[in-house]
């Protein structure tokens, strides 16, 4: 598949392709022999940032968290004063893009804003990840694993497979 970052209604900021760039961005998917694709921003609250009208012409769409409360989830250090709530809020709006029915693969799950990656593996716990992998396996959504960013880490994975999320 190939896939390039979009977000509508510039949610995702100046490195998104937006709505008016889809139909270039098809055309030269064509003829290719790949899935056409795109890694849709996860909006907090809203979800996946593509109508179902704009999914259509595609066969993969890659949903990812980039920022949440205002706080990018790279090069960021702003503080969080409450990391096991933020964690939290990731999971759910996770979960919430992942029961949209919109999205096929969840991008960097595990993924945390700088000031609290650190403490990834204490606040992302069995529970958290039990949660995420029962949502994608109920709606066949697969799990990215990235080896750039090395996430999620083995244990999440194992949880995945064990109920049945790809």
């Amino acid at each position: 598949a190939i896939t390039d970052h979009y977000s509508e209604g510039g949610a995702g900021g100046p490195k998104r392709m937006g709505p008016s760039q889809l139909p270039k961005y098809l055309s030269s998917l064509e003829g290719l022999g790949a899935l056409k694709g795109l890694e849709v921003d996860i909006i907090e609250g809203i979800g996946p940032a593509i109508s179902r009208r704009a999914a259509e012409g595609f066969q993969v769409l890659i949903g990812g968290l980039h920022k949440l409360r205002g706080i990018s989830f790279w090069d960021d250090p702003t503080p969080i004063l409450d990391p096991r709530r933020f964690a939290d809020e990731v999971r759910e709006a996770l979960v919430a893009a992942i029961e949209s029915g919109l999205i096929n693969v969840v991008a960097h799950p595990t993924w945390l804003p700088e000031s609290i990656r650190a403490d990834a593996d204490r606040l992302i716990d069995a529970s958290w990840a039990e949660d995420l992998a029962r949502a994608a396996a109920s709606k066949g959504v697969a799990i990215e694993v990235s080896g750039r960013w090395r996430v999620p880490g083995e244990e999440f994975i194992r949880v995945c497979l064990r109920h049945g999320a790809k």
